[in-house]
């Protein structure tokens, strides 16, 4: 993922959140779509 970070937010609640997490990789909310997709699977729940 290179090339994508934080600044293609601009400013709003993204970049607040990923520095208080600190969250030190450049991240986007496509992510975290696809990480709580992920987790949903896993745990078994139907996500169709």
């Amino acid at each position: 993922m290179e090339g994508l970070n934080r600044t293609g937010y601009g400013s709003g609640p993204v970049p607040t959140i990923l520095e208080l997490a600190e969250v030190e990789k450049d991240a986007r909310v496509h992510d975290a779509r696809h990480t709580a997709a992920t987790l949903l699977l896993e745990l078994g729940v139907d996500i169709l």
